[in-house]
């Protein structure tokens, strides 16, 4: 009996894992969007910027799916361009039940928005 109890136990959290990295962008092609987008001149990124979210919704996002800003960013707007809104838009509803927008220690595009602050300031 405890064995078969261990053996389903062990089948549900196999199950579980499979099915959660099956659902997940293969790192190969993270990277590699990544650096086709790094200048923003992609579909995706387009689309997000395009769209009704915003960075704070991108960082809540990201450590709610544990990535960073940049890639979230870029699955929102990869979601946006297939008409998944409903999909982002539940994701931040739990997203923000744990995590909010205040956290500026995890901000990865920190430092972007600052030299854009300072792009055009006369020196």
């Amino acid at each position: 009996m405890r064995n078969s109890l261990k053996r389903r136990g062990l089948l549900a959290g196999l199950t579980a894992a499979v099915l959660l990295t099956t659902s997940l962008v293969p790192v190969n092609v993270a990277l590699a969007q990544r650096d086709r987008c790094a200048d923003g001149n992609c579909p995706e990124y387009k689309a997000f910027e395009g769209s009704i979210y915003g960075f704070c919704d991108a960082v809540v996002l990201g450590r709610y799916w544990g990535v960073d800003s940049w890639e979230t960013k870029l699955r929102i707007g990869d979601q946006v361009m297939h008409k998944r809104a409903r999909f982002v838009s539940q994701e931040l509803h739990d997203a923000f039940g744990r995590y909010n927008c205040n956290d500026v220690s995890r901000l990865n595009d920190a430092s972007k928005i600052a030299e854009l602050w300072t792009a055009g300031a006369p020196s």
